[in-house]
């Protein structure tokens, strides 16, 4: 992805799109590895808090990843909306 004067084209949404999908798929392992990791931790321990504490901010995270589809998705339309709309700006 490039920016550039005239900024995200529509050329960007699969450099967008990967890279998004790259972070989904990093969160969830994350999860489940901290997940796996926790059950193997005695109950209330120092160790077992900390990871209970990583895997609630990965659940946060990972809250988010459809509001952050959403604006990836809008933004797609916008770049198709302006491109329609000034043709000599937008490029393919």
């Amino acid at each position: 992805m490039k920016l550039n004067k005239r900024g995200l084209s529509l050329t960007d949404a699969p450099t967008l799109i990967i890279t998004f999908l790259v972070i989904v798929v990093v969160a969830s392992l994350a999860g489940t590895t901290l997940t796996s990791l926790q059950s193997t931790q005695t109950a209330d321990s120092t160790a077992y808090n900390i990871t209970g504490e990583g895997l609630t901010g990965v659940e946060n995270f990972a809250d988010l990843m459809p509001v952050i589809g959403v604006i990836i998705g809008i933004v797609m339309v916008l770049i198709v909306i302006f491109m329609l709309w000034n043709p000599s700006r937008g490029s393919m």
